[in-house]
């Protein structure tokens, strides 16, 4: 069994990870063979990273405007760690997929994926315990044989690769997540029905995607399993928006507000002043609208 606390900064200099432990009566091995290219799957992350991050960060502007409230100012935190995450799971991921990676075939790049993606944790406690995991505990590293993170880096079977850490987060962060929406649906009776929905999503996607990948670290898993498992750790952080638009009015209007004027503003771009017709003049119910609509906005 590996070290379980551990300094992550010396990696290079640990048996464990040492690439050439694999290497055939001195001859060094191919890396470069052991990787599978995964491209529509990869192609699939790049895609849905393309579509959800842009959208996340449309709705993080509008959260922020809004930070006034105890609860935005945490949903404001959550987006960040959502979109770095994105960035890590979707793009990164789909990249390294189409390349085929395994942790011997770019050491370093692989290490740095490892740290990165480490801001899963910042769902949970603050940032000294994603710190913590990053630094001192088994890091993940990106496997293409799987298409998943696995703490296992193919190098040798004379060390047994697993995480107390991560199993103790994969466990607790569901429950923790469950109790603190629990607490939330109590405090919050007259809106009880929205927010059973949203909480139901949430920890639905939450609990399982945490469990499954945990299981898939010890148990052979066949790829249908294994696509799921990385589909729903995109989904975590990649529909939050998707449920502010459908169950929070506040920054669903503001959304719908913000979509409306950038296709005003591009309209009128792409029209040439000869040819604009003047615009009509405006009623005065259309005008208090307005009005009121800006006010809003300075409010937040």
């Amino acid at each position: 069994m590996i070290s379980q606390i551990r300094n992550n900064l010396l990696l290079d200099a640990q048996e464990e990870y040492n690439c050439s432990l694999a290497d055939i009566d001195g001859v060094p091995v191919d890396w470069d063979s052991r990787g599978d290219v995964h491209f529509a799957f990869g192609l699939f992350c790049i895609a849905y990273a393309f579509v959800a991050i842009p959208f996340y960060f449309t709705c993080a502007r509008i959260i922020w405007s809004m930070r006034k409230a105890h609860t935005y100012k945490i949903m404001v935190f959550l987006a960040v760690s959502d979109i770095g995450e994105l960035f890590c799971n979707s793009l990164a991921f789909g990249i390294l997929l189409m390349n085929g990676e395994v942790y011997c075939k770019h050491p370093k790049l692989n290490f740095v994926y490892a740290i990165g993606s480490k801001t899963w944790y910042l769902l949970t406690l603050p940032f000294g315990y994603a710190l913590f995991s990053a630094l001192f505990t088994p890091l993940f590293f990106f496997d293409s044989i799987t298409h998943t993170v696995q703490v296992n880096p193919r190098i040798t079977d004379k060390y047994e690769y697993n995480s107390y850490f991560h199993i103790f987060n994969n466990v607790m962060n569901p429950i923790v997540t469950f109790i603190l929406y629990f607490i939330m649906l109590l405090s919050v009776m007259t809106k009880f029905g929205k927010l059973t929905i949203q909480s139901t999503i949430v920890i639905t996607i939450h609990m399982s995607t945490c469990i499954v990948y945990e299981i898939i670290q010890f148990i052979d898993s066949t790829h249908a399993i294994l696509y799921a498992a990385h589909v729903g750790w995109m989904l975590i952080h990649g529909i939050p928006p998707v449920i502010y638009m459908l169950f929070n009015s506040s920054i669903r209007k503001a959304m719908l507000r913000l979509g409306g004027t950038q296709s005003r503003v591009t309209v009128l771009s792409l029209s040439h002043p000869t040819t604009q017709r003047p615009a009509p003049p405006r009623s005065p119910i259309v005008s208090i609208k307005i009005t009121h609509w800006f006010s809003e906005l300075h409010q937040h």
